[in-house]
């Protein structure tokens, strides 16, 4: 199930590398297969809280990057919340910052420049998977 889980996020950073976008079609399938893992599971109430904090952490986030992490962004933490369940949230935020970081320095150390942005979607991802596999 972990697998099935992981492969929205990973599919979403590959598609957000390439255009610097993320469909809606993949944030909204993951949302959703997420929250039927979930309910197979007994546990949709922890996805579906996991979800709206995720959420709202991303709109916050949003509101004061300034176009820097899009809505897109916000969406697949939407996701990462859900397949994570709330238990999972603080570790999937935790990896997810670490991951995005490492993004960051490394595109820093690759590009000599200092005002870039670089697609968040590949640290989101990170921070599902660590979550799920270190679980």
């Amino acid at each position: 199930m972990t697998a099935l889980l992981l492969l929205p996020a990973w599919l979403a950073a590959g598609i957000d590398l390439r255009t610097r976008r993320i469909p809606n079609w993949v944030t909204g399938t993951g949302l959703l297969l997420a929250l039927v893992v979930a309910a197979m599971a007994g546990t949709l109430g922890s996805a579906a809280i996991g979800a709206g904090v995720c959420l709202a952490i991303g709109l916050v986030l949003a509101s004061f990057a300034r176009g820097a992490f899009g809505g897109g962004d916000v969406k697949l933490m939407a996701y990462g919340g859900a397949a994570t369940g709330i238990a999972g949230v603080p570790a999937f935020l935790f990896w997810m910052s670490l991951a995005g970081g490492l993004l960051a320095l490394g595109a820093l150390a690759l590009l000599r420049r200092r005002h870039l942005t670089i697609p968040y979607g590949p640290a989101i991802a990170a921070g599902v998977s660590a979550t799920l596999l270190l679980a």
